[in-house]
């Protein structure tokens, strides 16, 4: 269940994606920019005899003036659409006070342990120079980060970890805190720096301080975790993101705090709650934490339609349905169906709102999409084998033929017709001739017809469109080939009764006579109408029959079946001359 939950995640992600990035790029193309307009100056109308302020004040012939567009959030860091890039960036502006930054913690770090090793200081000196310290360092970072930022931000940084780093040492080696007092010494000087980003726009500030926050709980060396306690305090760090999220814009918070709460949580997913109380809390928090991110990123498109952020809230949504997953897995089997298939009710609400308030196509694919995901998730909780398969096929098709029809996009519905590799995968076990040894009438007879009847539906929905006629209709109708050609072979071998003495050969001189009067089908309509693919179809059949009769069964019948079977494929192929050929004009 887990891979197959994965495979479908990878395969979603590949299609949401790309599905916005074609979104994105289109819009780029219906809103070009727009030039700044300017007005003219009015300028009085000189008396006779006056001069104009033109022949007072000539304007320079090299000077131009040319207006700036202001953006919508005022942002002093550079763009994070790559975060390598502009790490680098970040790293080469004041590089030298950076390193010396660097360089002063080490030393810090020496320089106190050399003094504890000689017992030059006490136990509460110890810890207050480093407290006095890191906070002499921030209060100069505050103060810097006014004229020069990144020197400011460098200075916040640096004393908020030495902080960080005393109050651990206080706790781990003095026993000077208890964690809650630990924790909350640490928070406050977080919440200093996130303040710091949100005056001065720093947007790599707040990210470190982010950071920060999610290290901090490393530092209590708690005794006993709980998962009460690390919760409330993640609460408090998530409404802090989100409330900065809401003034500046920076979704890329929302997604680290994400990724902040899966790592402290998943200690208690990997390693399991002892108590069903503990699990019960685990479960309401995992709830909790998950419709507040859903609510965050879906409010994210409502207030904020910058697209250099839909990728975080992409990265939001995806997250918080493995999220949700993950903590879903330690639920009791009776009510987890119920649990996945309530919460993929609230993504789909929650992605159809916000299309239908802000018109915008990205978050009804993002929060449809991870609404299948639980679905499909339900399903496979709650069915196996063939079942499964076929609840999965008709799923799929369906979604295909939404996309083609309801939604008419086709890129879209090319790219969900990649969902049917996972149940044309999970058929493969149906073309077991094992499984065909009780009979026909079983699910797997199901399963493969309606593969190929999902396969023909979609290469013929493909086949409509344009720019994937070629590309993806001709395959869907390969697979349907496929199908087809198996179902016959087996269904004449499992319907032949084995009391017959040579059940195998009539079955399989059935199956071939099948084929030859199937491809000589194929040529006649393919030239009929003209369609080159069903002609070379016809061949590639009557070929496989030709090749099965001269290489397998010329050896492995009796004399008597290779008699009727090759008379009867002989005589059909024969025909082809009379039936197929045009006849030659009179004057050829």
């Amino acid at each position: 269940m887990i891979f197959l939950l994965i495979v479908i995640l990878f395969i979603w992600l590949f299609i949401l994606q790309s599905t916005v990035s074609r979104l994105r790029s289109r819009l780029d193309e219906l809103s070009p920019a727009r030039p700044v307009s300017t007005l003219p100056i009015p300028r009085p109308i000189p008396m006779p005899g006056e001069t104009s302020i033109d022949q007072a004040m000539p304007v320079p012939a090299h000077y131009n003036f040319t207006p700036q567009a202001v953006s919508g959030y005022e942002n002093k860091d550079d763009d994070l659409t790559n975060p390598l890039d502009n790490f680098f960036n970040w790293l080469k502006e004041d590089f030298m006070m950076k390193l010396g930054a660097g360089l002063l913690l080490l030393a810090f770090g020496w320089f106190v342990s050399y003094a504890f090793a000689n017992n030059w200081i006490g136990e509460f000196g110890r810890i207050m120079l480093g407290l006095l310290l890191g906070a002499g360092i921030m209060v100069g970072g505050v103060l810097r980060v006014k004229q020069y930022a990144h020197q400011g931000g460098v200075l916040l940084v640096l004393g908020s970890s030495t902080v960080l780093m005393t109050v651990y040492a206080a706790r781990e080696i003095y026993d000077m805190f208890d964690p809650y007092s630990a924790m909350l010494l640490m928070l406050a000087t977080v919440v200093l720096v996130a303040l710091v980003s949100v005056k001065e726009h720093r947007r790599s500030l707040a990210i470190a301080s982010l950071v920060l926050a999610g290290i901090a709980p490393l530092l209590t060396a708690s005794p006993v975790p709980s998962i009460t306690d690390i919760s409330l305090y993640l609460l408090v760090i998530v409404g802090g993101t989100l409330w900065v999220v809401y003034l500046r814009g920076w979704s890329v918070l929302t997604f680290m705090s994400l990724i902040i709460v899966t790592f402290h949580h998943l200690p208690f997913l990997t390693l399991g709650l002892a108590k069903s109380e503990a699990v019960l809390v685990g479960l309401w928090f995992g709830f909790l934490f998950t419709l507040i991110f859903l609510v965050a990123s879906l409010i994210g498109f409502l207030i904020n339609d910058q697209p250099e952020e839909h990728r975080s809230r992409v990265y939001t949504a995806l997250g918080s349905a493995i999220y949700l997953i993950l903590w879903l897995s330690l639920a009791s089997p009776e009510w987890l169906t119920f649990a996945l298939t309530g919460w993929a009710l609230i993504f789909a609400v929650g992605g159809f709102l916000t299309y239908q308030l802000t018109q915008n196509r990205d978050p009804f694919y993002i929060y449809a999409g991870t609404s299948l995901l639980l679905l499909a998730a339900a399903l496979a909780e709650e069915l196996s084998g063939p079942t499964l398969t076929i609840a999965y096929i008709i799923k799929f098709t369906l979604l295909v033929y939404l996309a083609q029809y309801v939604l008419r996009d086709e890129t879209l519905a090319s790219r969900l017709s990649f969902l049917l590799i996972i149940p044309a995968v999970m058929s493969v076990s149906s073309l077991n001739p094992y499984v065909w040894q009780g009979g026909i009438l079983h699910s797997d007879l199901v399963v493969l017809l309606l593969m190929l009847g999902a396969t023909l539906t979609v290469g013929q929905l493909l086949s409509k469109t344009e720019q994937y006629a070629a590309e993806f209709a001709t395959s869907f109708y390969s697979a349907a080939a496929f199908y087809a050609v198996a179902l016959v072979w087996l269904v004449t071998h499992a319907g032949i009764s084995d009391a017959w003495s040579r059940a195998y050969e009539m079955a399989t001189m059935v199956a071939l006579v099948i084929y030859t009067i199937a491809g000589i089908g194929a040529l006649m309509i393919g030239r009929h109408l003209g369609r080159r693919g069903l002609t070379v179809g016809g061949y590639v059949l009557i070929g496989l029959v030709v090749v099965r009769l001269l290489l397998v069964d010329v050896w492995q019948m009796q004399i008597v079946g290779k008699i009727i079977t090759f008379l009867v494929i002989g005589v059909l192929l024969m025909s082809t001359a009379f039936i197929i050929k045009k006849p030659k004009s009179s004057n050829q």
